[in-house]
């Protein structure tokens, strides 16, 4: 079996993208170490909203704070993927602009936006045309260094993502977060490494046997509060990385809508697998939601499996269903018989854009 194969695992693997799953720990610690030191104005924490402004795989940090802090988070806080940022920003709004290339074309308007508009602003980069603006206005930067992010794909960069952001808006107290919270979320992603990192057999390994019920269907994530961030993460690996099709809905409001397409086509029960991502730490109602969503789904014919999220702490939740996912997509591309890293469509849609 390939995902067995060492060796044919690296004829694949052009860019180590295992590496860059494997090392989410110290991702996580080195932008903790950095962002830690970063000058940021006094004047910064008398903002009255916050827009995070990001694409793709930059703009999935954006998403996590989004779901992970909905009920701490006590001004209004807003993900723009787009060129434009509302009109309601102005010199009280934190604009925090996120490209990990730094060439995001709708990112770097957005940034020209904010500076129009005279908001406060904070750039996350590793460089390119956002790291030139930023540096020509003298704005706060944090500039990645990717050193472990091997791979080099902005989706696979989420521990740099997601903690620039954590550290700044606590820092700014937006957000309550204390350095000993790091010792149990970096003890839950090790767990993770030892329980499906590549050199584990299938028959130990939780991730693989789960990409191969994955293999040529459609997977179909269902999550609710402050997973939310953690599925459309996976759900945005799994397209960029396997090449394949994968959507995500949220609890409550799927419970809307959803439950009634589950009939046609009628070719959909043998290609979907919906896949429910459940904590302890869901308020009772959403809990009660998931299992009853799960129980309507697998009675209309659909595969189902419920995912229960580890950790002893939201935060620890959120990062470990993210590790795990992504190495479920990394495992599934592999079954696929494809190099994971490589964004071929998405370079030539750019490539045609600047015709």
């Amino acid at each position: 079996m390939i995902l067995d194969d060492h060796i044919k695992i690296q004829e694949l693997d052009s860019k180590k993208m295992h590496a860059s799953i494997e090392q989410l720990d110290k991702q996580i610690q080195q932008t903790w170490e950095e962002v830690s030191m970063m000058t940021l104005p006094e004047s910064y924490k008398s903002i009255k909203n916050i827009v995070f402004a990001g694409m793709g795989g930059s703009s999935l940090g954006g998403y996590v704070i989004e779901h992970m802090y909905a009920l701490q988070i006590r001004i209004p806080y807003r993900v723009v993927n787009d060129y434009h940022l509302p009109a309601y920003v102005d010199q009280d709004t934190l604009v925090i602009l996120e490209s990990y290339s730094g060439t995001t074309e709708e990112t770097v308007s957005a940034l020209h936006d904010a500076i129009e508009k005279k908001a406060k602003i904070i750039v996350i980069t590793a460089g390119g045309e956002l790291e030139k603006i930023a540096l020509s206005h003298s704005l706060p930067l944090y500039k990645i260094e990717p050193r472990f992010n091997p791979s080099n794909q902005p989706r696979m960069a989420i521990g740099y993502h997601l903690f620039a952001l954590i550290v700044i808006l606590s820092r700014l107290d937006v957000i309550k977060f204390e350095e000993s919270e790091l010792t149990p979320i970096i003890k839950e992603l090790h767990q993770t490494n030892e329980n499906n990192g590549i050199t584990i057999p299938t028959t130990s390994n939780r991730a693989k046997q789960f990409a191969n019920k994955l293999y040529n269907r459609i997977p179909i994530f269902i999550a609710g509060e402050f997973l939310m961030g953690a599925a459309h993460t996976t759900r945005n690996q799994i397209n960029e990385n396997t090449k394949s099709l994968a959507v995500y809905f949220p609890l409550p409001e799927s419970n809307h809508h959803l439950l009634e397409s589950l009939d046609f086509p009628e070719r959909a029960k043998d290609i979907s697998f919906f896949t429910l991502l459940n904590s302890n730490l869901y308020s009772p109602k959403i809990r009660k939601r998931l299992i009853a969503t799960e129980q309507i789904i697998s009675e209309n014919h659909h595969k189902t499996e419920i995912i229960e999220a580890q950790g002893t702490s939201k935060l620890a939740q959120v990062l470990s269903s993210i590790h795990f996912g992504s190495y479920v997509g990394y495992y599934l591309s592999l079954l696929y018989g494809i190099d994971p890293s490589p964004i071929v469509r998405v370079e030539e849609f750019k490539k045609i854009l600047s015709q």
